[in-house]
Formats: C-alpha cells, sequence, structure tokens
C-alpha cells in the first residue's frame, strides 16, 4: 500500500515547502474562467457543466485509444478512521448515526439527475450521472497516519511516465458545509502546550546547554491552518511502497478560496456556490519533483525523471506547509520526553469535502 510510507513517516517532512501557483496558459475554451485576488497563491479552476454522464464523460480518460475506458469506478482509497478509530474519534462525521462513511470513496447520484422526473428520458445523455465524494481528512498534531484517508489511482499498466505527462484535469464540487477547519483558538491552545513544554524541558536541562531555538506560536499556526483549502496531488514512481528504496515524485499544493469573497468572476457571471462544477488544470511544469528515499528528499528536475515510470496518483488533504505540530516543534521522540503523551488526546483535523465528476490524463505527444 503507498500509504505505508506516510503512515510510519515522520522525518520526512523536515523539509522546507515552497510551491507555487502558476496560472495555467490554457484553460477550456467552454466555461467560467474564475479568477482571484491572489493568483500567486491559488490554483485556476474553471466553472463548468454540472452533470456528467455514467457513460461519457464520467471516466478517467486517458490519451491512449487502447486504454480510455478506465472509469472513475476504479479509483480506490485507503481510510485508517475505520481501523484505527481511536485515533480519530474527534471527526465530526464518525459515530453511531454516520458509522465512517463519509471518509470513504463513495459513488452518488448527481443532484442534477436526481431532480429530474421518473419519466426521464433514458436514451438522455444525462440519464445516468454519477460521481464520488468522500471527506478527506488530515491531522494537524501527530505524524503518524496523518493522511486519515486519500484517494488513488494507479497507473502502472498505463505506460505512463514523468516525462511524457503532460497535464492532469479534475472536475469536482466542494462543500463547506461538509468541511471543518479547526478554529484559531483550538489549535493555539495545544501549540502553547507544546511551547511551554519545550521551555520548561529546557529549564530543567543543565546550564549552559544551548536552548534550542522553536518557531513561534503564529507561525506555527499559519503553518497549520489558512483561510483557503487545499488538496495534495502526488505522482509516484517505482518502489513508492518501499521507503528504503530511493523513489521519483512529483506532486502540486492546490489552494483552493474557501470563500466567494476570496472569488472575482469574470463580468455578467453567476455566483460561485457549492453546488457548481469546477474544473482544474495541472500542467507537469506545475509539479514539484524530488527523490525520496529513507524519508529524505532531494530536489530534482523533472528532466531527470523523464524516462521513471508513473504507477500512480494520490489526492489527500494538506496544510499550508504540509506538515504537522510534530514535524515543526522538535521533542515529539526525544527519550524521555512527555509531549506525545500530553497531546495523545488532542488531535484536530482538518476536513474536507469532495465531489469527483471526472478526471482525466494527458499525455504528452512528440
Amino acid at each position: 500500500m503507498w500509504w505505508s510510507r506516510y503512515q510510519l513517516a515522520d522525518a520526512w517532512l523536515h523539509r522546507n515547502w515552497l510551491i507555487k501557483s502558476v496560472l495555467a496558459a490554457s484553460l477550456l475554451t467552454s466555461g467560467l474562467v474564475i479568477t482571484t485576488s491572489c493568483l500567486a497563491s491559488m490554483t485556476p479552476v474553471v466553472l463548468v457543466d454540472s452533470c456528467f454522464p455514467k457513460a461519457a464523460t464520467n471516466q478517467l480518460n486517458l490519451n491512449n485509444p487502447s486504454i480510455n475506458k478506465l472509469s472513475v469506478k476504479d479509483l480506490s482509497y485507503w481510510d485508517h478512521t475505520n481501523t484505527h478509530s481511536d485515533e480519530f474519534s474527534g471527526l465530526r462525521f464518525l459515530g453511531a448515526e454516520n458509522g465512517n462513511s463519509k471518509y470513504r470513496l463513495t459513488s452518488v447520484r448527481s443532484s442534477n439527475s436526481e431532480s429530474k422526473s421518473k419519466s426521464i428520458n433514458t436514451q438522455s445523455p444525462h440519464a445516468e450521472c454519477y460521481n464520488r465524494e468522500i471527506v478527506l481528512v488530515k491531522k494537524l498534531i501527530h505524524n503518524k497516519r496523518q493522511h486519515a484517508n486519500g484517494i488513488e489511482m494507479r497507473l502502472k499498466e498505463r505506460e505512463f511516465t514523468f516525462g511524457n505527462l503532460a497535464s492532469f484535469k479534475m472536475r469536482f464540487q466542494l462543500n463547506r458545509a461538509l468541511s471543518f477547519t479547526p478554529q484559531v483558538a483550538s489549535l493555539s491552545s495545544v501549540v502553547n502546550t507544546a511551547l511551554q513544554h519545550k521551555e520548561q524541558q529546557h529549564n530543567e536541562q543543565a546550564l549552559g546547554q544551548a536552548n534550542e531555538k522553536q518557531p513561534s506560536q503564529q507561525k506555527i499556526i499559519n503553518d497549520l491552518i489558512g483561510q483557503n483549502i487545499r488538496f495534495k496531488l502526488m505522482f509516484y514512481g517505482e518502489n513508492h511502497s518501499d521507503y528504503t528504496v530511493k523513489t521519483a515524485y512529483s506532486e502540486k499544493l492546490i489552494v483552493l478560496p474557501s470563500s466567494l469573497s476570496d472569488v472575482v468572476l469574470d463580468t455578467d457571471t453567476p455566483d460561485l456556490t457549492d453546488s457548481a462544477w469546477l474544473e482544474l488544470e495541472i500542467k507537469s511544469t506545475d509539479l514539484t519533483a524530488y527523490w525520496q528515499q529513507n524519508w529524505q528528499e532531494t530536489p530534482a528536475t523533472l528532466s531527470e525523471l523523464t524516462q521513471q515510470p508513473i504507477l500512480g496518483f494520490i489526492l489527500v488533504a494538506e496544510t499550508p506547509s504540509g506538515k504537522t505540530l510534530e514535524s515543526l516543534v522538535s521533542g515529539f521522540s526525544e527519550p524521555n520526553v512527555k509531549l506525545k503523551d500530553k497531546l495523545k488526546d488532542k488531535e484536530l483535523f482538518i476536513e474536507t469535502y469532495l465531489r469527483l465528476g471526472s478526471m482525466s490524463i494527458e499525455r504528452r505527444t512528440k
């Protein structure tokens, strides 16, 4: 399983993230282009049709006639909230009433299709319109199983490489009522506990020992939560399941506006609501490439990875820094340190609803 690297890792998170969103050179000519007041940090999206027929665009289309029938149904997912429920008791939809169904990738019929009469013409291209939905979860405090769930598509048989990948497109809906970011006050309390513990630990150490500099409370909070919605898209290469073997990756932090006030629509366009279908395009040049071995990352260029095969991609909820509090404040794993015990029951979560209409991967042609 791909996530074996993540559920055991902590050292790999200790790196500087500098991911810049680049305005795509071309988006779909149909639909409404959505711009933002901060293009340097936002991922451009397009407003598109609200229903994707099961037999047509509701497929993962791979740009090769022999393999373009791979359906969105073939997307898989993992869900630690089910197998380690004690760690995720603070989730909003984990309980007797909901089980953990919202944290699984489930099939849903489009609301557009549901609103039609029962006498609907079954020959209509919109007669059967199915999507996939999930509430993605990211831990804010502890590293282990920090990506509580996620979406994955394996591409081993599709003959993609980091060199021939041209772009990735995704049609999706957001739902802010089903999404959740912890309040600053809640996170501040946990961060303050961690910093106070580190200060107390230093005071108990022998005189003359240098005090390790810790980031400020505000810096930590900004690294863990923000006003915008974030996903991470990651393409992975061979040996992804074995952290001891050098593996190629490329990824993109997708940053989307969290409210209508952050969005500036073209003139005479309708309001953007949670029911709006959006499309984003990530070009290969937007991806950050690197090698990873033993949790340590080495920056790379896409040209270095040209011949490396892509075996799949994952999509997860993410923090602004890609880190957790455990990665930002030292001391969680030091001998005889009780910080982890103090924060054992203080876990906080980002929960982000995502409804998928379709995905497509474009292969670069020579």
